[in-house]
């Protein structure tokens, strides 16, 4: 409970800007590879050179700086019983420990945050925030917790390179001033441009006099990058990976002591997938006739599981386990993310993944420019003070009854209240609409037919907050779906979010 009042109390007053993308609500590891692409691939279109440094932090739970934490609280304003109790959950840390039988004597925790305490992550944050304060403006920053990714670029390579090296000593300048120690043996360093050659004609890059690795490609987040944002050396390695997890499936798929079918394809599903598709919004951008290539493996695994002969074709084993297409879901994958993320505004519109995403959804006929943007997180229970939401359910009674008992129970508590209805509707063919009606207005809404009924209630109540702040009076708003009403605590859904934030404004 502390810290979800913590982190959103933080989260509201935007403490961690768009730069950190761990242990934070609708962010993922997609989120900084895709400014990653960003970056590098509007460098090589504007024919600059960008160079990334890609840091790894020596023990970075262990030797965060307590200090560090106390700041950051203090810089995010927040005072108090909560500051007081985050104080002392930090000091007076001791540990022990137990091996063998044995137990040694306590120790007292100098540094350090207390790991698999909840609250662990939330100061971890706070202090490796700081590396923003030595950082200037211009220069690429993307954090996942304690993996760190900066960059730079220009037209001219050797003014790249010297750029790079100003951050580099501002890095070395935060580590000696914070604690955290950066792993020179595991950091490395990037040049992305069509010139392959073009970073080992430059100076070496120097942190704390030792040199900097510069190399051809590098893992970040699970995904490998290389020096043309190609992606295709992770597919390649993502396609052997695989096929090896199919090993598994034989040895599960024998004909007399094996998995059932069923079982054989949850399988699919919880292994094989996951693996296929982790990362395919960003890495689809190698090409369909790249990521095509990961196909064969999905499809060999589907007759693993349906036993089906070699000679079959794909279209007859996909029908027959009721699974889709690979580039089926590669544009689900890449749609959904798109959509998702746009919608609370976690990336650009202009972003190479927004812009495939786009001609994707062109090509199925789905509009994504009617992507309704939640421009707030919604305030959480314990700051709404303004409306209240009931959610009354009158019983099996005969329908006159139910009416007589609602009206009753209207005039009861909202005697000099200006009454809206709303209601959301799905028909027969396909069509998504919404209606607003109150004493004065009423008012029908056609919506993309790719909406759920869910989605249309939540708007027509969206519409109905609208009208009911151009009205003077105190206003009553009615629905009829109570699972809408019932899941607005705590949703991520974009319209149920703006919702939430108009309930208070």
């Amino acid at each position: 409970m502390i810290n979800r009042r913590l982190m959103d109390t933080l989260e509201e007053r935007n403490v961690f800007g768009q730069h950190q993308a761990a242990f934070r609500k609708g962010r993922q590891t997609l989120d900084t590879l895709a400014s990653i692409e960003s970056y590098g691939k509007n460098a090589i279109a504007t024919k600059k050179h960008a160079e990334f440094l890609f840091l790894d932090i020596e023990k970075a739970y262990d030797r965060t700086w307590r200090r560090l934490i106390l700041e950051g609280l203090a810089k995010a304003r927040i005072g108090g019983h909560m500051a007081s109790f985050c104080s002392r959950f930090l000091e007076d840390r001791r540990f022990r420990v137990h091996f063998n039988g044995e137990v040694s004597s306590l120790k007292v925790l100098q540094n350090g945050v207390p790991q698999g305490s909840v609250l662990a992550v939330t100061f971890f944050l706070l202090a490796i925030d700081s590396i923003r304060q030595y950082i200037d403006r211009d220069v690429f920053l993307e954090l996942f917790a304690d993996d760190i990714t900066l960059g730079v670029s220009d037209v001219n390579v050797r003014r790249a390179r010297q750029k790079l090296q100003t951050v580099v000593n501002a890095i070395a300048r935060w580590s000696k001033e914070t604690g955290f120690k950066v792993a020179i043996s595991k950091t490395a360093a990037m040049h992305v441009c069509f010139k392959r050659f073009h970073a080992k004609k430059q100076p070496t890059l120097k942190l704390e006099n030792q040199e900097v690795e510069f190399v051809g490609s590098h893992k970040v987040l699970g995904v490998w990058l290389d020096y043309r944002l190609s992606f295709k050396r992770h597919l390649a390695k993502t396609k052997a990976e695989c096929r090896r997890g199919l090993n598994l499936m034989r040895c599960l798929g024998k004909t007399k002591f094996g998995a059932d079918r069923v079982t054989m394809i949850h399988l699919i599903r919880a292994t094989l997938l996951p693996k296929l598709l982790y990362g395919i919004p960003i890495t689809s951008g190698a090409g369909e006739s790249e990521y095509m290539k990961l196909a064969p493996v999905y499809h060999e695994a589907i007759r693993l599981a349906t036993g089906a002969y070699r000679s079959s074709p794909i279209d007859s084993i996909l029908a027959d386990s009721g699974l889709l297409p690979f580039n089926f879901l590669v544009d689900e994958h890449l749609i959904l993310y798109s959509t998702r993320q746009l919608a609370r505004n976690r990336i650009n519109r202009n972003y190479p993944v927004a812009l495939r995403a786009r001609t994707t959804a062109t090509k199925l006929n789905v509009n994504m420019s009617q992507v309704i943007v939640a421009d707030a997180p919604a305030p959480n229970d314990w700051v709404l003070k303004r409306g209240t939401c009931r959610a009354d359910r009158f019983g099996c009674e005969p329908p006159a009854v139910q009416r007589a008992v609602f009206r009753q129970t209207v005039g009861e508590l909202y005697p000099n209240h200006a009454q809206i209805f709303t209601d959301g509707s799905l028909n027969e063919t396909g069509g998504v609409g919404c209606g607003v009606y109150s004493s004065s207005t009423s008012r029908s809404i056609t919506l993309p037919s790719q909406l759920t009924i869910f989605s249309a209630e939540a708007y027509a109540i969206l519409e109905a907050i609208e009208l009911a702040k151009r009205n003077p009076h105190q206003t009553v708003i009615f629905s009829d779906s109570f699972v809408t009403l019932s899941n607005s605590a705590g949703s991520q859904h974009t319209v149920i979010l703006t919702v939430m934030k108009k309930r208070t404004s």
